[in-house]
């Protein structure tokens, strides 16, 4: 009977999304035991249909050898614990360290079956919130982080390269910053429901409760694993708002879609059902966390959980600039506006990436995680502003009407064939897809051209005789007369197509434009068809599938509101407002999704850039590697999908291809389903996560050495890259360096003035058809047109004192955003200013890094923005530190 239940497995699972990881008792009550193999084992079998990582809280025999053999038989990997406690009575560590280094000296415990360990569960929740020790008392803190100390010290010493950690609740990282230095992973607990919340609140609180730690862990360069986090399905408790098969499927669903989103690894608590407990209301609260019954099948809530298609990373553009949403830890946080992409080390990306929900037709911010939303203020005027998601909520639900113009996101610099007509050039249809290969021994040569493909056949077939705007269904077809492509572009995409001339627009279907494969930027006009130039590939670098082309259109965002419908949004001098729309240049905006967008990649202060070739990578520069082409140093970074993909051969994405310290990374063929494929970027240290096992960050050893993994470490040179945009919004002109003299200065400080909005003109890319080998791209940028600063209002003075006068532009960026308050000069918060021409350009920043004492450059307040996590105005401001700082820069 055993051996027909171990391999009994009642249902298999519905969800359409795999977990990371599932939290597991291996126990037999609530006062210990251990599971039998052939239970394991059944359980396993389950718990692999969902997820992909298991993790097990103590390391005692007989249990952990069972379990490393079921978990080698299922093919799962576990993430392991040591029982620590600060409570010497309860502490187990010393005991559980032996059976681990046992096993490890057994090769029972190694890098392809571990994926990481902590050294205690929930310990400092037990003395300093249970046992209300106080957080200022550290010597339970420092037991556990040298605990930590010590096991690193034996993985590092025996090559074993997953993380250790401190898993606990989120106050113990909230009141105990040492704990960031000390770990690997930050590996933190958070249970919404017991705070009395509504479950389609529960991820919303959980934001709100992880924005802090967020931060921290920036900063500090560790990666944030949600060790256990789950919602109870029966059972009621005074602090449990609902606790319902319902509610449970509601924030299981909102919770694999915000850790997706997020890029959060995590452990859902729990995989089944308890057993034993007993069955009063708070007994059933503990009983009911599993994902699973205590039979092993799958609940029918849980069964009924669909996420739905992937969201889609995208950015939002108007003119060269984006829309931006302040997060926390910003004195402005939920503030929506136009700004320049980010670029540097800044910390700011998580500002300008939307999810673009197509069936919804919502925009959610990862800084705020919360969706762009309208809303008629007390004086009947519709603003703009972001809102806690709501699917029902129409106020979130934006058309987007094309107005039958693009934008050319992304142009190969590799040879594209023509089409056999003079009306209009097109790339040639792409080859199958294989997976990249080692160098041929004999110089490589480019892959026979296919036969040009003719777009007119198929678009005529579908148009059939129709020239102009076409009404279609599955049944039957309208031609409109005298209709233009703008006017077509209006109408529903689902039953409207343009069928004139080829070279005037080609529309592109709504959902083929841009694809999960694309590539970012330059502004065309609807009239001018691509114009590839013919190039030769340079010897020696496999392309693969020739790159494409992509376009995406521009066009309105309308307003589905009920207050606000058929409103848009529109750009007045940099503000963003809900109007009536006027389908001018102020309303036009596109949607560029991040996989489209084509960056390059270089280690800080160098040019050495991430190149690929024949699947190798390695960090190097054009001049270091004979006849590098340029696409090779070129990538698309989907910060929702998780990729790096190349380029040059565009069905290769950057992969860990050794599991073990210094393993390297390569091209391999792009797959979806493969976790070595996954990294995320922090844009603050510039570090590369590598998310399936947590704790290694991507580096090189230096120019033209390959890519490889090594443990995080934010003070590693070769660790911190940054991803620049090829196609990046036009740059203003920066101010020139403050100057003074000794004349006699005025009598009053003038209030703050709003600054004039800058026109920006959009990128123009010209590509130049090299000699022999192919180049670079040559860019040619139109020069921005300034708007005329306007005269300085000077309002009825309030205190009489003597400065210098403030003659540079630089130093009247400062005049504009101080104030005089009693004497003091106080920073006011401009919303436009950008990084590098306020408040006083490079002169005031550097000032303010003195001041402060930061070695972080854009740790720093610029024009009212605050770019980093410490040295906050208001300090400056309480410390009188302001005059200094003008001083310094030369500007009083």
């Amino acid at each position: 009977m055993k051996v027909a239940l171990a391999l009994l497995v009642a249902s298999t699972a519905a969800l359409d999304r795999k977990l990371y990881g599932v939290d597991y008792d291996i126990r037999t009550s609530e006062w210990g035991g251990c599971k039998q193999e052939w239970e394991l084992r059944a359980d396993f079998q389950a718990m692999k249909t969902v997820a992909r990582n298991v993790r097990v809280y103590g390391t005692q025999e007989p249990c952990i050898s069972r379990v490393l053999k079921v978990a080698a038989e299922n093919n799962v990997r576990l993430w392991l614990g040591l029982w620590g406690n600060i409570y010497a009575n309860q502490d187990a560590f010393d005991s559980q360290l032996i059976t681990f280094k046992r096993l490890v000296a057994e090769g029972r415990i190694r890098n392809d079956n571990v994926v990481g360990m902590h050294v205690s569960s929930e310990a400092m929740f037990r003395y300093y919130i249970q046992d209300k020790h106080d957080w200022s008392d550290r010597e339970g803190t420092f037991k556990l982080t040298s605990y930590v100390a010590k096991v690193r010290t034996f993985l590092r010493q025996h090559g074993l390269n997953f993380p250790v950690s401190i898993a606990d609740v989120m106050d113990a990282y909230k009141y105990t910053p040492g704990l960031y230095p000390a770990v690997d992973v930050v590996a933190a607990n958070q249970f919404s429901q017991w705070e009395n919340v509504w479950a389609k609140d529960g991820v919303n609180t959980m934001f709100d409760r992880l924005k802090n730690i967020q931060a921290s862990s920036r900063a500090a360069g560790k990666q944030i694993l949600i060790a256990e986090t789950g919602w109870s399905s029966n059972g009621s408790f005074p602090s449990i708002k609902e606790a319902t098969p319902e509610s449970s499927g509601v924030y299981l669903k909102d919770f694999l879609l915000f850790a997706e989103q997020q890029n959060l690894n995590f452990y859902y608590f729990s995989s089944f059902n308890l057993k034993w407990g007993d069955d009063s209301a708070f007994g059933l609260i503990e009983k009911n966390w599993g994902l699973f019954d205590q039979n092993r099948n799958i609940l029918p809530h849980v069964r009924s959980v669909v996420v739905g298609k992937p969201q889609k990373a995208v950015r939002l553009w108007h003119n060269g600039l984006v829309i931006k949403v302040d997060g926390a830890n910003t004195r402005t946080e939920g503030r929506v506006y136009l700004d320049l992409p980010t670029t540097g080390l800044t910390d700011s990306l998580d500002r300008e990436v939307w999810f673009y929900d197509e069936d919804h037709k919502t925009f959610r911010s990862k800084s705020t995680n919360q969706c762009l939303d309208t809303f008629v203020d007390d004086a009947g005027v519709s603003q703009l502003h972001v809102y806690w998601c709501d699917v029902t909520n129409a106020n979130q639900h934006w058309d987007f009407h094309a107005d039958g113009s693009y934008e050319i996101v992304s142009v190969p610099q590799v040879e594209v064939a023509e089409v056999a007509t003079t009306t209009t050039t097109v790339a040639p249809t792409e080859a199958p897809t294989e997976a990249p290969t080692d160098p041929p021994t004999d110089p490589p040569t480019d892959p026979p051209t296919a036969a040009p493909v003719n777009p007119l056949a198929k678009y005529y077939a579908e148009c059939g005789d129709c020239r102009n705007c076409q009404f279609f269904t599955p049944y039957y077809s309208l031609c409109y007369a005298n209709w233009g492509p703008r006017d077509c572009g209006l109408m529903p995409k689902s039953t409207h197509r343009w069928c004139g001339s080829l070279p005037a627009f080609v529309p592109v279907p709504p959902k083929a434009a841009p694809t999960r494969r694309p590539t970012t930027s330059t502004h065309r006009p609807a009239t001018r068809p691509p114009q590839p130039t013919p190039s030769t590939a340079a010897p020696g670098v496999f392309l693969g599938p020739k790159a494409s082309e992509v376009r995406v259109p521009v066009g309105v965002f309308v307003s589905l509101s009920e207050t606000s419908p058929g409103k848009c949004i529109r750009s007045n001098d940099g503000l963003l407002q809900v109007v009536p729309c006027s389908f001018d240049d102020s309303t036009k905006f596109s949607i560029r999704p991040f996989e489209t967008e084509e960056v390059t990649i270089k280690i800080a202060g160098t040019d050495w850039k991430i190149t690929e070739s024949f699947g190798r990578v390695v960090a190097t520069t054009l001049s270091k590697v004979d006849s590098v082409h340029p696409d090779s140093q070129t990538w698309f970074y989907d910060p929702l999908a998780k990729t790096i993909r190349s380029k040059t051969n565009s069905q290769a994405c950057l992969t860990l291809v050794e599991d073990k310290i210094h393993g390297a990374v390569q091209g391999r063929l792009c797959d979806a389903d493969n976790e070595f494929q996954q990294w995320s970027y922090n844009d603050l240290t510039g570090q590369i996560y590598y998310m399936e096992k947590m704790g290694l960050c991507l580096a090189t050893d230096g120019p033209n050495q390959p890519l490889h993994v090594q443990f995080c470490d934010i003070t590693v040179q070769n660790q911190k890259w940054v991803f620049e945009l090829a196609h990046h919004g036009k740059k203003k002109q920066a101010p020139l360096p403050c100057e003074y003299n000794n004349q006699p200065a005025p009598a009053t400080l003038a209030p703050p003035v709003q600054a004039p909005a800058t026109a920006v003109a959009p990128t123009t890319t010209t590509t130049v058809a090299p000699t022999t080998t192919a180049a670079p791209a040559t860019t040619t940028t139109a020069a921005p047109t300034t708007t005329a600063a306007p005269a300085t209002t000077t309002a009825a003075p309030t205190k009489t004192r003597t400065r210098r006068p403030l003659p540079s532009p630089s130093c009247e960026w400062t005049k504009e955003t101080v104030a005089d308050v009693g004497g003091k000069l106080t920073f006011l918060e401009l919303d436009t200013k950008v990084a590098g021409e306020g408040p006083a350009g490079d002169a005031i920043s550097a000032a303010l890094t003195s001041i402060t004492g930061s070695n972080s450059y854009p740790s720093i307040w610029i024009g009212g923005k605050y770019i980093g996590s410490s040295d906050k105005i208001a300090d400056l401001d309480a410390a009188g530190k302001l005059t200094d700082l003008l001083q310094a820069a030369g500007c009083l």
